[in-house]
């Protein structure tokens, strides 16, 4: 934010050099977590087909699926029942790290990583739960680039 005088008004406007750092920022961030998602799928994807049968795994044309045939809805859930297990573990809000990340699977549920102590911490809320298409989450900052923790937030 910057602000100028502009007679005996006072005009403030958004830094376009501090949005960019912002919006590179998340990008990376989400860059970071969705490459990290992609890996947990194909790793778990190859831990089931070790379960199936070589013939079974052909296209017909002889050659073995991969994980880009991973379904929709093994992704969607993989997404939102095991988030604890890709979001890189460097991501956390709260004091201590996560012990897991919770996504309540309807509407109006909460967003939020639990330690290993039991203390919460809510990142956001769920505002449109359609599976296993699409959900839709909030991310709850504060002004000061905190969230809000039982046990306090990271600085």
């Amino acid at each position: 934010m910057r602000d100028r005088k502009a007679g005996t008004r006072r005009i403030y406007e958004l830094n376009p050099e501090g949005i960019a750092l912002l919006r590179d920022h998340f990008a990376n961030l989400w860059d970071q977590a969705l490459n990290a998602f992609k890996k947990f799928v194909e790793e778990e994807y190859r831990k089931e087909q070790k379960h199936v049968s070589r013939s079974s795994r052909t296209d017909g044309r002889g050659k073995a699926n991969d994980p880009r045939s991973v379904s929709i809805e093994k992704a969607f859930r993989v997404f939102v029942e095991k988030m604890g297990q890709w979001w890189p573990a460097t991501h956390h809000i709260a004091l201590e790290p996560f012990n897991e990340i919770v996504v309540e699977q309807k509407e109006g549920g909460r967003w939020y990583e639990r330690d290993s102590n039991g203390s919460e911490c809510e990142w956001g809320r769920v505002l449109l739960w359609d599976p296993p298409r699409r959900v839709v989450l909030s991310w709850h900052l504060q002004p000061d680039w905190k969230i809000r923790c039982g046990s306090g937030a990271r600085e």
